[in-house]
């Protein structure tokens, strides 16, 4: 999402000024002072948004109607070395999203505290706004959601990596969940070239025995196109504590092995077409078909896509969406 800075605010303040009487300067001077230590801390503030609309009509379950999926608004900015990120999503009643700090540890570790994703997946990590398909992935999708915790991370050449230490599904009591993810640059897309790159990360949650998850994937585009493999092995008490409300369109199931497959095609600078085939283990698949039409890129994009899903008991559904999203 694009940044709006809040310099603004400082002149509207400022013009004020002018209209204040005699008995109002005192009161104005302090709250133009106040205002104006708050706008000189290092980076200031920024502000940014997402909306995503969009109409979905179903015929295996004769639904169809509008439905907002995100209406955010974030805040940035830092305090020093440290830096802040809050974010709040008034579609929904979760309502409260990112909420952390962040700061440097040491040259080469950077850390975070609050309220986050857990470091896990490239899919996972994504912004709603940002994604080729209305949905994450049947992989992603599952660690989507936002908990307290502490994250660590760091990089080493080519390759990277990341800890986070988070509430698992017994919420603020004393067994944490673990997520610890390595990744690797195999190869440099410099000059047009391709580039690959592969991923590993091992899930624990502590309060639960065999509710853990392994998850790889490999990727390679060179720009124009991009294919992709997620895979996803669960325990078999696997509790999926860390889905969100923008999770996939199932949700993983114990003792399984998910795999998803995915590809991307630009046809030019406007037009996008993605399709991604999800295997669930368990008689669950789900196909997804969306063609994107970038207008100022993911900033500004419509999408036209197709979801259908079968569960194997005669649950089936097909969807057919268009979707709008405007962010700043």
């Amino acid at each position: 999402m694009k940044k709006l800075t809040c310099s603004a605010i400082a002149l509207t303040m400022t013009c004020a000024a002018g209209f204040a009487s005699d008995s109002e300067w005192s009161a104005l001077d302090q709250e133009v002072g106040a205002l104006a230590s708050t706008l000189s801390l290092d980076g200031g503030a920024s502000i940014s948004g997402l909306l995503q609309t969009a109409y979905m009509s179903d015929g295996d379950t004769d639904t169809g109607g509008w439905a907002t999926g995100n209406a955010r608004l974030a805040v940035d900015g830092s305090h020093g070395d440290y830096g802040y990120h809050v974010e709040n999503d008034f579609a929904d009643a979760v309502g409260l999203r990112g909420a952390y700090a962040t700061w440097s540890m040491t040259d080469s570790v950077s850390a975070q505290m609050g309220q986050f994703r857990a470091s896990v997946c490239n899919d996972a990590d994504l912004d709603e706004g940002s994604m080729k398909h209305f949905a994450h992935s049947g992989v992603g999708g599952a660690f989507t959601g936002f908990t307290g915790g502490l994250g660590l991370s760091g990089a080493m050449s080519d390759i990277s990596w990341g800890l986070s230490i988070m509430n698992g599904s017994d919420g603020t009591g004393d067994e944490l969940l673990t997520a610890l993810r390595v990744s690797m640059d195999l190869m440099d897309g410099g000059d047009g070239g391709m580039s690959v790159s592969a991923n590993i990360a091992m899930v624990d949650n502590g309060a639960i025995d065999d509710d853990d998850a392994t998850v790889i994937e490999v990727s390679a585009g060179n720009g124009t196109w991009g294919l992709g493999v997620e895979t996803c092995d669960t325990g078999a008490m696997f509790s999926n504590s860390l889905a969100g409300n923008d999770g996939g369109l199932m949700a993983l199931a114990g003792d399984a092995s998910t795999m998803a497959i995915s590809a991307s095609y630009n046809i030019d600078a406007n037009w996008e077409v993605a399709l991604r085939i999800t295997d669930y283990d368990n008689d669950n698949e789900s196909t997804e078909i969306t063609a994107n039409n970038y207008l100022d890129g993911h900033g500004l994009k419509w999408q036209i896509g197709m979801q259908e899903t079968d569960d194997g008991a005669g649950n089936d559904t097909s969807a057919m969406l268009i979707g709008l999203t405007v962010a700043f």
